[in-house]
């Protein structure tokens, strides 16, 4: 893992793009739900008892993109609940409709957002070990299964207000657990075995990320 500065082959994400594009049409069209909730509570089961051997796996097991795109929905309607909560109860007591608008529809954007980034960016950077982008989407959706199960549980805000203060020390807890998974499963995509050195690159990863993302919030995203 000697090269990994960042260079972004631009016909390789068009054809990457393309084919992820694709390939969610297709695990759209064919969602069975109620075989997708049957599949995920069998693979959370495997998860739970082995977190890091699992997201190492994902990369290789493009059977599990169908899953990531149900899971990525599930992340979505989970932060759409209380944000439509919010709406209405701004809307009532006359706040801007149309910037609490874009707030619901960068809330359904921004979870999708960030888990693509964060692919194109181990993308750009993996030089000797190339995945294909949605092998990719699906190991990082896998690493923010923790965030995705915050998510959920942060449902119970709009209950009541009390509840924030539970949720968002959950909410942090879940974010810690995923950036360690992610480290596990980007060290395994770049098949580095030495800690320190692939610390500088997941460091770098992240970084970028943040800058990506910080860019992003002018937008709302």
């Amino acid at each position: 893992m000697e090269n990994n500065e960042f260079n972004v082959d631009t016909e390789q994400l068009k054809s990457e793009t393309s084919t992820t594009v694709k390939e969610t049409k297709d695990a759209l069209k064919s969602l069975d739900v109620k075989k997708e909730v049957q599949e995920t509570q069998g693979f959370l089961k495997d998860f739970f008892k082995d977190p890091v051997t699992q997201v190492k796996k994902a990369s290789d097991a493009p059977e599990l993109f169908g899953m990531a795109i149900f899971l990525n929905i599930i992340w979505i309607v989970a932060l759409l609940v209380p944000v439509i909560a919010n709406l209405i109860r701004w809307t009532y007591h006359g706040r801007n409709f149309i910037q609490q608008l874009w707030h619901v529809v960068s809330s359904v954007i921004s979870p999708t957002v960030g888990v693509v980034i964060f692919a194109v960016l181990i993308m750009a950077l993996n030089k000797e070990n190339k995945k294909s982008l949605t092998a990719l989407i699906t190991t990082v959706t896998i690493a923010r299964i923790p965030v995705i199960i915050a998510s959920v549980i942060a449902i119970l805000t709009i209950l009541t207000n009390e509840m924030f203060r539970i949720t968002t020390r959950i909410s942090g807890f879940a974010s810690v657990l995923s950036i360690v998974l992610l480290f596990f499963a980007t060290k395994e995509i770049f098949n580095e075995d030495d800690d320190s050195k692939f610390f500088v690159v997941f460091a770098k990863i992240y970084a970028l990320y943040f800058i990506a993302r910080f860019i992003l919030s002018f937008l709302g995203l």
